[in-house]
């Protein structure tokens, strides 16, 4: 559904519109599971290349969740997309438009999911 729920026990406390990645390409997908916030970082710059092409791009606000063979998968904020693209980018039909498999937030919600989230937090990636 393209969209972070934040929850407490039952309760949700926040849910924000999310961009995921390619799943047309095994290296692209945003791998499903249940993984645990490893790392928390502030103003760096992700860098790397995948079949979709390369990318350098500076964000505020990095929380990794998964390393694997085909890179690290984290949530980030996307300041370089239009507020529209979040939670309307089909990772299927317009996997061009997706991300190379991190679950891409706006700013403000990542800025929150920051805030909330400690290192070992527990998420849960579903259709």
């Amino acid at each position: 559904e393209q969209h972070l729920w934040g929850c407490e026990g039952t309760k949700l406390v926040r849910d924000a519109p999310v961009i995921t990645g390619n799943e047309n390409l095994e290296s692209t997908h945003t791998p499903r599971g249940e993984f645990k916030v490893y790392g928390t970082t502030t103003n760096t710059t992700l860098t790397g290349s995948d079949e979709m092409g390369s990318w350098r791009m500076p964000v505020f606000f990095w929380m990794p969740f998964l390393d694997n063979k085909h890179g690290t998968y984290g949530f980030h904020d996307a300041t370089w997309r239009p507020a529209s693209d979040f939670g309307n980018i089909d990772p299927v039909t317009q996997g061009d438009k997706a991300s190379h498999g991190c679950v891409e937030l706006n700013k403000e919600a990542a800025t929150w999911l920051h805030g909330w989230a400690p290192v070992s937090t527990v998420l849960r990636v579903q259709d």
